[in-house]
């Protein structure tokens, strides 16, 4: 195996001072404060807050929509408040949550389901930022692989130096009749955190397997990451992700699948032996073992 070490050329900003003053104008407007949430089934309520920013001396309301995915009104969640659909906030009030009913199916297997909230502004003249609508994904627990899935996070420095801190995402594959193969969402943080080519653009995403007795999540060697269509390190370089058969880089002598081994109490998934992502099948970063992901 070839190392593969790269120049990361940092870029230095010259600022220089002047004399002029400079003046912000400070705007009012209205935000989500996460783009996302997850939650398990018996929840049984869930909050999701709406902030204004730079409060004016104005009230200020707001529309709360509701746009269902797999998860329907009524039938998977009701919202609780606002009642009316509108949110109304007191002049310098900065903070209100939107509060949701989730309905639980004990002991029936329905698969994650998923819905949106929408804001838009109900006061003339009052704006709502780029964060306005939020997606919230309803995890089924009566999944037979539900020990994996969920989110697992881990720290570590990579062979070039980069310290990384990533979210690894388990899910189950919804369209799987036999609910034996699972998906795995950012395991390599090299392309999904640094070069940012994440499953939230439709790249970052593996199949994986759980050995018989459930203690192992394994990705298949040279399973598809990305694609540098950005041309950040080589223009069309595929990118994959690789176990190796040793703990550290130098002891390896050849590649292997990615194990993860889940501990007895459920909390965390290690990988072993070392990883690394391959660019056309050349080694280009590698995180040396154990990576401890510890679930969220």
């Amino acid at each position: 195996m070839k190392k593969i070490i790269f120049m990361l050329a940092a870029a230095l900003l010259v600022l220089s001072s002047c004399n002029r003053k400079v003046e912000y104008e400070l705007i009012s407007y209205a935000t989500f404060d996460a783009t996302s949430y997850s939650f398990d089934e018996d929840v049984q309520e869930v909050r999701v807050p709406v902030s204004i920013v730079n409060p004016s001396g104005a009230e200020v309301s707001l529309s709360v929509a509701t746009i269902d995915g797999k998860a329907e009104e009524g039938v998977d969640y009701e919202v609780i408040y606002p009642v009316s659909g509108v949110l109304t906030f007191a002049p310098g009030e900065t903070q209100q949550d939107i509060v949701l009913a989730i309905t639980d199916f004990p002991n029936k297997l329905t698969g994650s389901k998923d819905f949106s909230l929408a804001l838009s502004s109900v006061t003339e003249g009052f704006q709502v930022g780029g964060c306005n609508t939020v997606k919230l994904k309803i995890k089924d627990l009566d999944h037979p692989l539900k020990m994996f899935i969920g989110e697992w996070s881990a720290s570590k420095t990579g062979y070039n130096g980069i310290k990384y801190s990533w979210t690894m995402t388990v899910e189950g594959d919804e369209s799987d009749p036999t609910y034996s193969n699972l998906f795995v969402y950012d395991l390599d943080p090299f392309t999904s955190s640094y070069l940012g080519y994440s499953s939230e653009k439709g790249y970052n995403k593996v199949d994986a397997k759980v050995n018989p007795s459930k203690t192992q999540l394994i990705v298949a060697y040279d399973s598809y990451l990305a694609t540098d269509v950005d041309g950040l390190l080589e223009s069309g370089c595929v990118f994959s992700i690789a176990g190796l058969d040793a703990p550290t880089l130098d002891q390896a002598r050849a590649y292997d699948d990615v194990k993860m081994n889940l501990s007895k109490d459920g909390t965390t998934l290690t990988i072993v032996n070392a990883i690394g992502c391959l660019g056309n099948g050349v080694l280009y970063e590698v995180i040396d073992g154990p990576i401890v992901f510890t679930k969220k």
